[in-house]
């Protein structure tokens, strides 16, 4: 003899709670979204050297909202930031004049990265899922794989 299972569908309950979903998660998101950001803007601005300030007042949130999703991106608009994060190499020049003399200019040296902006970012992204994770199962989701 088979083994039946009877299972009843509200459709009605169903949809309605899946359409008022968006609604009731997007004020919640919103709001994890911009505190984690915020708190990654400070602690990148705080690491940030002292020196010309370039670097903290590069640092800017944008911020662009749609009917589906809102996006917030930290970045940083320095013209040295790239070259701070991630170091140069040693510099030599050496070469030949028009006149065919030979020419040694002195090591410029190499700058270490500064590894700053991108592990901050890591860890703060991965506590923003962990947030949203968290926001998702107190609404009756269920979430897999989390970030170890």
């Amino acid at each position: 003899m088979p083994n039946t299972v009877s299972i009843k569908w509200d459709l009605a309950e169903l949809h309605e709670s899946i359409r008022r979903m968006p609604e009731e998660l997007h004020s919640e998101a919103f709001d994890i979204m911009e505190a984690t950001i915020g708190a990654a803007k400070a602690d990148i601005e705080a690491a940030y050297p002292e020196k010309t300030g370039n670097l903290k007042r590069g640092l800017i949130i944008e911020h662009q909202a749609g009917l589906l999703r809102t996006l917030m991106v930290l970045k940083n608009k320095a013209k040295h930031a790239w070259i701070y994060e991630h170091g140069t190499q040693a510099r030599h020049f050496t070469g030949t004049d028009k006149r065919g003399r030979k020419y040694v200019i002195g090591d410029r040296g190499a700058m270490p990265p500064g590894n700053v902006f991108i592990p901050r970012m890591i860890r703060y992204r991965r506590l923003f899922y962990d947030r949203m994770a968290d926001l998702l199962e107190r609404h009756g989701l269920l979430v897999t794989g989390r970030a170890a």
